[in-house]
């Protein structure tokens, strides 16, 4: 599978999943106000720097709702998104399946047309509506947090890029031994 296909398969529905996409911007920005606006709050409650607290809880909990809304809806539209697009991908599947010839039918591996027209047409419209969508609001979100990070130290925005992928490794590794550990107590 390339990414030609994707696209292909994608561009009929490009508007619920620019739908998508523009959505999980938005939880992605209101994603990036919590943190700085709990920063402000703590600052204020601790008496470093001079704000309204009623203000900042304020739009702090008004961030949380907004925030809470934009996952919501972009549940709500994903689910949508992918239910119509597997609706569209079996059609297609049932009808390329039903016009080729027995012959085809008889060699092919007993249960292969039936995980194709079920089980792969779900995972490849999951895909499209739920993780092809989200990509551009994680990437929003890792920048912003990486620019966040920068203003707030900058010495430590040039140590944690570097450590997030030690850390990765080392958990990934632990938990290799710790399930070779599970399977040899069993």
């Amino acid at each position: 599978m390339n990414l030609s296909f994707l696209f292909e398969r994608a561009r009929p529905f490009r508007a619920e999943l620019l739908l998508i996409c523009f959505v999980t911007l938005l939880g992605s920005l209101a994603t990036l106000v919590v943190p700085w606006l709990g920063g402000h709050l703590i600052g204020g409650l601790l008496g470093e720097i001079e704000i309204s607290l009623s203000q900042t809880l304020g739009l702090l909990v008004g961030a949380l709702v907004v925030m809470t809304a934009l996952n919501i809806g972009v549940s709500i539209l994903s689910e949508i998104a992918s239910c119509r697009i597997l609706a569209v991908l079996r059609m297609e599947a049932y009808s390329h399946v039903q016009s080729m010839p027995i012959g085809s039918h008889e060699q092919a591996h007993l249960g292969d047309l039936l995980m194709l027209v079920t089980y792969e047409i779900k995972i490849l419209s999951t895909f499209l509506a739920k993780t092809l969508a989200t990509i551009p609001s994680h990437l929003v979100t890792a920048g912003g947090a990486g620019v966040l990070l920068f203003l707030i130290d900058p010495a430590m925005a040039l140590v944690v890029p570097v450590m997030i992928p030690i850390f990765i490794i080392l958990f990934k590794l632990t938990g290799r031994r710790h399930k070779t550990l599970a399977r040899m107590a069993r």
